[in-house]
């Protein structure tokens, strides 16, 4: 394995306090994908918790180096080794490529955790946004058909694309109501879902799209931290879903943002709101890793001063 040290421009450029990375893996079918690992520099004795983030742009846009702001400042709050996935996009490479994509990496993580620095018995956690968010919910849904090397220990599903209204539990679809409310919204209206769906040709029937297609029980899969947004046409994806998990059994801890559209920090960088969304995301991570983070110290390590 080779490793190299790399930064694209100055928004990039590695921390003093953090090791950054770039490391090709191999794919099921030959194709090598790049993934962005970041780590302390100097690594705690007792063994750093493997995190895995999936970049959101509905499988068509974006890459590993979405979200380093907030990998960077799970690296100094965990002292955890924080890993940025690729994964190929359509329409060049059509649904279920991308998803396999991620789930093969995250297979090749836990297989290999050691050898970049990670103790995944310190805590394993998966998550993204939006579509990332998507990719992790059905990885989590897989490992329970193959299990990893390690089990999961937490997966973050931020503003996450999970199912249709043909999948909803009959006793929820008077609820699943957000596809209406926000049909025309500003950031995703339903629009570009149904053009997201074109370009990939994704089938929510089939498992490695919607987590509600597995046949195994939601009883036994981590512990899950959302975050939802209000004006958001995924809002009651997120909303269901986390009922769906608690009825089986699974802990699970929810931020709601009234208001605010679909992924927010990204559209409305620099806001209150936003600001907080990051807070909540790195406290979200210390619930799911067992430590309780203040917000004085997630505004510290996000850079938010």
């Amino acid at each position: 394995m080779k490793f190299v040290v790399t930064a694209t421009n100055a928004s990039l450029s590695p921390a003093h306090d953090i090791s950054e990375s770039e490391l090709q893996i191999p794919m099921r079918d030959g194709h090598s994908s790049t993934i962005k690992i970041r780590k302390p520099v100097s690594p705690p004795k007792t063994g750093s918790p493997l995190i895995v983030i999936a970049f959101g742009g509905g499988w068509i846009a974006e890459d590993r180096h979405q979200m380093a702001q907030e990998a960077r400042a799970l690296v100094r709050l965990f002292d955890a080794v924080v890993v940025n996935i690729s994964y190929r996009l359509a329409p060049e490479h059509k649904f279920p490529i991308g998803q396999q994509d991620a789930w093969n990496t995250l297979v090749w993580l836990a297989a290999h955790a050691g050898e970049i620095g990670a103790d995944p018995t310190q805590g394993f956690v998966v998550g993204g946004t939006s579509a990332g968010a998507a990719a992790a919910a059905v990885c989590a849904r897989q490992a329970q058909v193959e299990p990893l090397a390690y089990p999961l220990t937490g997966q973050w599903l931020n503003v996450p694309s999970l199912m249709d209204e043909s999948q909803v539990p009959e006793k929820w679809k008077h609820l699943y109501l957000s596809m209406q409310h926000n049909k025309d919204a500003l950031v995703l209206p339903v629009s570009d879902l149904e053009i997201m769906a074109k370009q990939t040709g994704w089938d929510m029937a089939l498992p490695w799209r919607s987590p509600l297609s597995s046949t195994h029980s939601f009883t036994g899969l981590p512990k899950t931290y959302f975050q939802v947004d209000g004006m958001d046409c995924l809002r009651d994806d997120g909303l269901l879903y986390e009922e769906l998990l608690k009825e089986g059994g699974v802990e699970t801890k929810l931020d709601f943002y009234a208001g605010c559209p679909h992924a927010h920090t990204t559209f409305l960088p620099g806001t209150e709101v936003a600001r907080k969304c990051l807070v909540d995301l790195v406290r979200g991570f210390g619930w799911m890793l067992g430590q309780d983070v203040s917000g004085e110290a997630a505004v510290r390590a996000l850079g938010l001063l």
